[in-house]
């Protein structure tokens, strides 16, 4: 806006003064514009050259950030065909029964490592029992067990899941309440010495339990008075928690059984040397008194002898004392 106010005022000012005589005059008026309105620009200029830059360097960043969220959106794809293809692989291994079953027994080792308990030594694994091999028996304190099955009934709950289907999830609560009957059928705690009236039907995923507890909510219930508990991971996890708490408080009670009884023994042998130094004693003071009887009868009968004899010779050396300190007497030994 300042350039063309100098343009507009330089030809105000042409037509209001008198026109230039010379060709001199009017290139130095020429040259004097150019001048000033090169010095105006100036600014204006460098802005221009500024904003250029700054232009320059928005479409820079900007094309870096364009290279990124391509990059990253072909590692999204990349990692997003990989974590399909491994849901799928996921998916086809859970429907076969071996590997479902090796997945339930793993995951109940890894919920006893976890609760801080020890293979062989707390808990055995596939322990024969009969014509049954149950996946766990835990044992508890004062010779007690806990038996432990892993079940995984995944075939209506998958169902379930990709067809939406009510039905197939009351076939899976079906097929839960079908394990809960077999478990109570088999009755380990007959079979199995020490045995809890309880059983653990384990299952390695909370959903599977929530689902089946979803179309059939008695199911629970029922399962508890056939003496069967259905534990997720969470769940077993606390209970196992207590087991290691009462092996804890059982490991003190011991202690202190042992120590009372080491205080029993403790005392028995302080009676038994109690009473050798009773009898070492009333010796003692049995030879204290014979002793001084025998000083006395050596005063009575061999003193007036004596003393006739020293009369006549002084080699005779004094008569031996008494002892008249009596032994000490110990307590009477305690019960």
């Amino acid at each position: 806006m300042l350039v063309f106010g100098l343009i507009a005022g330089y030809f105000a000012g042409r037509h209001s003064q008198p026109r230039p005589s010379t060709l001199e005059n009017e290139g130095v008026a020429r040259d004097a514009l150019a001048y000033q309105i090169s010095k105006e620009l100036a600014p204006l200029n460098q802005t221009l050259h500024a904003i250029d830059a700054r232009v320059g360097q928005m479409d820079a960043a900007q094309k870096h950030q364009l290279d990124w969220v391509i990059s990253e959106l072909g590692l999204s794809q990349k990692t997003g065909r990989e974590v399909l293809a491994a849901t799928q692989k996921l998916d086809t291994a859970l429907r076969s029964s071996p590997t479902r079953g090796s997945w339930g027994e793993l995951s109940l080792r890894r919920v006893l490592e976890m609760s801080g308990l020890t293979n062989r030594i707390d808990f055995l694994e596939q322990m024969q029992v009969g014509t049954a091999r149950p996946d766990v028996v835990v044992n508890l304190p004062g010779g007690g067990a806990l038996v432990i099955d892993a079940k995984v009934p995944l075939d209506a709950y998958l169902k379930a899941i990709d067809e939406e289907d009510p039905s197939a999830l009351r076939a899976h609560a079906s097929a839960v309440r079908s394990h809960v009957n077999q478990l109570a059928n088999r009755r380990y705690s007959e079979v199995i010495a020490g045995s809890l009236d309880l059983v653990v039907l384990y299952m390695p995923s909370e959903a599977l339990i929530s689902a089946s507890l979803e179309a059939d909510p008695t199911l629970f219930e029922d399962a508890l008075q056939k003496g069967i508990i259905v534990a997720g991971p969470s769940a077993l996890h606390t209970l196992l928690r207590v087991v290691g708490y009462a092996w804890a408080k059982d490991s003190l009670e011991q202690d202190a059984r042992d120590i009372l009884e080491l205080g029993r023994t403790l005392t028995e042998r302080i009676n038994v040397l109690g009473e050798h130094l009773g009898k070492l004693g009333s010796s003692l003071q049995s030879a204290v008194d014979n002793y001084n009887r025998t000083v006395g009868s050596f005063e009575t009968r061999l003193g007036v002898t004596a003393i006739n004899i020293a009369s006549l010779e002084h080699s005779i050396k004094p008569a031996p004392q008494p002892i008249d300190k009596a032994t000490r007497r110990l307590p009477p030994p305690q019960e």
